[in-house]
């Protein structure tokens, strides 16, 4: 029995050592940089990521702080921490599979990501899932929109294919609340719209991403629509083709009530077409 303890002590403190030497000797620079590599050539160099600091996690895991995505050279997201661990079941084939799971905008994404390079040819695969996330950590929409948006979003998102908005197609739901989408120069005199809730459901095939089902419970209106984008190089010059249903609420037709005909304050909604480019859209009463 006495001998039985020793063993099983010499154990326990040998596999102490053996993680105590792995993490202080885990060669997290060289890691970095596989990865970076990976990620950029891939994506034919359209996604690049910078990494603050990489460390090995327990259960197995890479564990990256401060992590900060790129999409056409221009910052698109920030993650605080993430975890990512192979998919066990490929490990041993040509792709490249990750689960991960990170803290993003006060809130969590989490899912699957598998690269693959089918002859010469970047292939992607994703599955991800977003709870409770601030949209203003999504900087992205402020680099080519040139507005900022919060407010906590969730949803799921799926894609295979190429690069996302050249090739592939995938499809999401999203949901948020209590938003808020800055508007610079002021319309109208108002310097931000404000929704209590928002939800849209997209489909994206190659160059076209589809929105259906688009609903907004606003402060200053509420409305529904459809519509599509057609994607463009870069992408701030996007085609927007949207047709809007919209009711204004008292505080907006205060403002706005003078310049519409009167035909359309008493019907249920005001149709609206937003036309132009993501960078500098246009918007028409039909």
């Amino acid at each position: 029995m006495r001998n039985t303890k020793k063993i099983l002590s010499w154990i326990f403190y040998i596999a102490a050592l053996v993680v105590v030497f792995l993490y202080f000797l885990f060669p997290s620079d060289a890691v970095k940089q596989y990865l970076q590599y990976q990620l950029e050539s891939t994506s034919n160099n359209v996604i690049s990521a910078e990494i603050d600091h990489l460390s090995p996690g327990f259960p197995p895991a890479l564990v990256l702080k401060g992590v900060v995505l790129t999409y056409q050279q221009m910052d698109a997201l920030q993650l605080d921490r993430a975890a990512v661990s192979p998919v066990y079941g490929k490990m041993f084939n040509n792709s490249r599979a990750v689960n991960f799971r990170a803290d993003l905008g006060g809130g969590s994404a989490l899912g699957w990501l598998e690269l693959e390079d089918a002859g010469g040819v970047p292939q992607i695969a994703l599955e991800m899932e977003l709870e409770d996330v601030d949209m203003e950590s999504f900087h992205i929409i402020r680099n080519i929109s040139g507005k900022t948006v919060s407010g906590s979003l969730e949803g799921e998102l799926v894609f295979s294919g190429g690069i996302p908005g050249q090739t592939g197609s995938g499809s999401a739901q999203l949901r948020a609340r209590q938003c808020t989408v800055s508007l610079e120069p002021a319309v109208f005199g108002l310097t931000e719209f404000t929704f209590r809730y928002f939800q849209a459901d997209l489909e994206i095939e190659n160059q076209r991403l589809n929105i259906a089902g688009l609903r907004l419970d606003g402060s200053q209106f509420s409305g529904e629509g459809s519509g599509r984008i057609l994607l463009r190089q870069p992408v701030e010059n996007s085609q927007i083709q949207l047709s809007l249903s919209i009711k204004p609420h008292p505080a907006l037709l205060k403002t706005v009530g003078g310049m519409l005909p009167k035909k359309y304050l008493n019907e249920k909604g005001i149709p609206v077409r937003i036309s132009g480019t993501v960078k500098d859209p246009s918007w028409s009463v039909r």
